[in-house]
């Protein structure tokens, strides 16, 4: 190797040598202001994470129950009845009509139905010959007014003086109020009065008058045009009044007139075929005129009896 490669190697390596000091002398480059790493290495350590909130759980509510309110001119034989099944539907009492759920009421309003009707009759001595008494002339004789055919007094228990005040306002002083059990005999005492007697009280001992013509012993008696019903009414709650309803018809106790529970029951004199029923049968050349005469007549009762004598 001559002296000129020698010296172009030597010159070479202190040209790298000088390089490679200005590289690590070069200040440290910065980085640009506002940019953000995605990716920061971790520095190390615990990282504390904060143990969520509990759920709170839902309060529990007692739901309220129901409540009623109960007109004070309710008629007293229902208020046992009507509190009993409160009791059992677990209904409270309201104390006024507007905040109740279901009020009765003697009272009807608009969105009501009838709960209760109580039908009464006016009753004479059973030989009375009285058969009819028209509702003004009744209305007239409460009011202290005595009638064309002499009857000047009106008698009557003390719970049916509370409905007919309802009904008919204060009574004069003619109409009186005898215990219940002594109403017939009172009635048969003096034939100058009537009594109004509860439908299911009537006896044997007394006649049940027609009023304005309407015959309430027969079973198809419009009630609707009968003046002597005192009725109650149920409002509210669809559900709660059908319960209660379904709950006083278990005990009797939504009329005191059922159907079923009444026997048409008629008996005749004698019915033995005289000389001129012979005739007029001969005349007629029909041996059953007599029964389509009266046939229609016994065939409504449930039961007829007949004296057949020969």
């Amino acid at each position: 190797m001559n002296s000129y490669m020698k010296y172009g190697i030597v010159c070479t390596f202190l040209a790298w040598l000088v390089l490679v000091g200005l590289t690590h002398c070069a200040p440290a480059t910065k980085a640009p202001t506002g940019v953000v790493t995605t990716n920061p290495i971790p520095t190390g350590g615990w990282t504390l994470v904060p143990k969520p909130e509990a759920t709170p759980k839902p309060t529990k509510t007692t739901p309220r129950p129901p409540t009623l309110f109960l007109n004070q001119n309710i008629p007293a034989a229902l208020r046992p009845a009507l509190a009993e099944i409160a009791e059992q539907l677990k209904v409270d009492a309201a104390q006024n009509k507007a905040s109740a759920d279901v009020a009765i009421d003697v009272q009807r309003s608009p969105d009501a139905r009838v709960l209760t009707e109580r039908v009464y009759a006016v009753a004479d001595w059973f030989p009375s010959e009285r058969v009819n008494i028209g509702s003004e002339e009744l209305l007239n004789l409460w009011q202290g007014v005595p009638s064309a055919d002499g009857i000047t007094t009106l008698l009557l228990a003390p719970e049916t003086l509370a409905d007919f005040t309802e009904l008919w306002g204060k009574p004069a002083f003619n109409v009186q109020t005898v215990a219940a059990d002594k109403l017939v005999e009172t009635l048969w005492a003096n034939h100058a009065a009537l009594a109004l007697l509860p439908f299911d009280q009537l006896v044997p001992k007394v006649k049940a008058l027609r009023v304005d013509d309407l015959d309430i012993l027969a079973r198809d008696a419009n009630t609707d045009a009968y003046p002597l019903v005192v009725r109650t009414f149920i409002s509210g709650d669809k559900n709660l009044t059908e319960k209660i309803r379904d709950a006083l018809t278990e005990k009797n106790l939504a009329t005191n007139r059922n159907l079923e529970r009444m026997t048409k029951l008629i008996m005749t004199g004698v019915t033995a075929i005289s000389r001129t029923m012979a005739f007029k049968i001969d005349a007629a050349g029909d041996n059953a005129l007599p029964a389509r005469v009266v046939g229609d007549v016994l065939a409504a009762a449930d039961l007829t009896m007949v004296s057949n004598e020969t």
